[in-house]
């Protein structure tokens, strides 16, 4: 544990919740993904709409400490609370097994954090704290000052994540800091709630508060893609980096040599990612893909050499940017 005297640190950022048929302590599943929707309740049901688009589904069940968010929040019927929850979809509609954030509109769907693995920030909303990939920064911003430090080997005791870590200062003055995150629920300054809380040191003063998940850019997508086993004609391979760049593959399966394209990819919604081969010409807008909430990808529109009905079913893990720290759940 870090020291006792708190500044309560919050996000200012959107926050996650659940429905309202089951409550329970539900676990995440292997097959679970990270939902980001809107929270909507009718009555005593509880309806999930995800940011990614598509149709509105009755929550099957959340946790109780979702439950009570959203209702906090709500201003009553159709009143719409941003979340953000692992959940799997079944067939009948969601379930909510572990939310991180609750609070906010459908507007908080535009943020993604990208590059950020997870973020806090003060009662006063003037630090904040941000988990990279290489730092861990720390931006005062009322001075606007920033501190990089260079991220250390993370300590894990039980479900405490801790990073501590110093550098060189102005003169012969150190800067250190000590940052310790944990999966316990957390309320923010506007009465959002949060799955994550926080505690820090930096330089003998003395934070608390609450944490999120980021790097929203990545979820849902995945490393890798193919094309279902049921289209007999050509096999695609389709492999994301997290950079941006990817690796077309094509097999025509008829004993020819595969097509091979090296390319980039970016999002232009969070329901829309655009993809570019190389050698397609500059003035080729490439192909548009609607991504489901469990990261299939379906082309939108109509596409000269691949018609209307190209899609691709995931078949490696998470895209996400993330070291693996922060995955309470696994």
């Amino acid at each position: 544990m870090v020291g006792r005297n708190w500044v309560v640190a919050v996000l200012a950022a959107p926050l996650m919740m659940l429905s309202g048929c089951q409550t329970a302590t539900l676990k995440p599943g292997a097959q679970d993904q990270m939902l980001r929707g809107t929270l909507i309740a009718t009555g005593e049901k509880y309806w999930f709409e995800s940011c990614l688009g598509g149709e509105r589904k009755p929550v099957l069940a959340m946790t109780d400490a979702l439950k009570a968010s959203h209702e906090r929040q709500s201003l009553g019927d159709e009143w719409p609370v941003y979340v953000e929850s692992l959940g799997r979809q079944e067939a009948e509609g969601v379930m909510l097994t572990q939310g991180f954030l609750a609070g906010g509109t459908q507007r908080a769907c535009r943020f993604d954090l990208p590059d950020v693995e997870l973020r806090a920030v003060s009662a006063d909303e003037q630090v904040v704290f941000d988990l990279t990939e290489r730092h861990i920064r720390v931006q005062f911003i009322d001075r606007l000052l920033m501190l990089a430090f260079e991220r250390p080997e993370v300590e894990i005791e039980g479900e405490v994540r801790r990073w501590e870590q110093s550098m060189q200062g102005s003169g012969e003055s150190q800067n250190t800091l000590l940052l310790e995150v944990r999966p316990e629920a957390c309320t923010g300054k506007r009465g959002d709630w949060y799955g994550l809380s926080m505690e820090a040191e930096l330089n003998n003063r003395y934070f608390s508060g609450c944490a999120r998940l980021g790097d929203f850019v990545h979820w849902p997508l995945r490393q890798r893609y193919q094309t279902p086993d049921s289209v007999q004609t050509r096999r695609i391979d389709l492999s994301l980096m997290a950079d941006g760049q990817l690796h077309w593959r094509e097999d025509y399966m008829n004993d020819q040599p595969l097509l091979e394209h090296e390319g980039r990819w970016r999002r232009l919604s969070p329901s829309l990612v655009q993809v570019v081969l190389d050698g397609q010409g500059a003035s080729d807008a490439g192909m548009v893909f609607r991504v489901a909430d469990d990261g299939a990808l379906k082309l939108e529109g109509f596409h000269p050499a691949y018609g209307r009905d190209l899609e691709f079913e995931s078949s490696a893990g998470l895209l996400r940017f993330n070291s693996g720290e922060l995955d309470w759940w696994q």
